[in-house]
């Protein structure tokens, strides 16, 4: 594994193979699942307005991590507002480590399958420990994730799915998987492609 990558969930951290404490470390937030929200706005003033005033009203802004994309057609500006609950752990993190990037995993997913797919619009499903992630892109955006605690599982189930009401069969479906990681699909109601994790440096 290349990165130097430092897990972290509310009341623990884990080090990726091979971890350095002497060179800048990768923060990736996990068993978390990712708020996203999307808003449309008829100027840019009103988006302004939303990021000044608005949003502190909507959401407990002190608690969350934020990240946004803005997609801006000729008639109006859409925001896409990403948040994750961690900055109080994160703050400790500052302290102890000298940081490089902090992203929640979902990202990490999304971004290291859009490398070796030829889309934008998928569905990733992947699993770490006694949590399975499922991640949605549409156009490059992640759309939907959903966050499942799968205790005793002896593989990646893919009959979580079920699960999922938001699921689209027609979107390509990739799993990213370890080389002795088991894929279950009993009644093999599923297309995927695997995709095996260190090739795309994912913890």
């Amino acid at each position: 594994m290349k990165n130097n990558f430092l897990l972290v969930d509310s009341y623990k951290e884990q080090f990726s193979l091979n971890f350095d404490k002497t060179r800048k470390v990768e923060v990736v937030i996990i068993d978390k699942e990712l708020f996203v929200r999307e808003f449309e706005f008829s100027s840019g003033k009103q988006l302004k307005n939303f990021f000044h005033k608005d949003i502190k009203v909507a959401f407990e802004t002190a608690k969350f991590l934020f990240h946004y994309e803005i997609i801006k057609s000729r008639n109006k500006i859409k925001l896409i507002l990403y948040g994750i609950n961690a900055v109080e752990k994160v703050k400790e993190i500052w302290q102890k480590y000298k940081v490089k990037k902090v992203l929640p995993i979902q990202y990490l997913l999304a971004y290291s399958v859009k490398k070796v797919s030829k889309g934008n619009s998928f569905v990733v499903i992947y699993s770490l420990k006694e949590s399975l992630y499922i991640v949605d892109l549409e156009h490059g955006h992640i759309q939907y994730n959903r966050l499942f605690k799968m205790y005793k599982q002896d593989g990646i189930n893919l009959e979580v799915l079920l699960d999922y009401s938001q699921y689209d069969r027609k979107k390509p479906l990739y799993v990213i998987k370890q080389e002795d990681e088991v894929i279950i699909d009993i009644e093999n109601k599923y297309e995927f492609k695997i995709i095996e994790r260190e090739t795309v440096n994912v913890p």
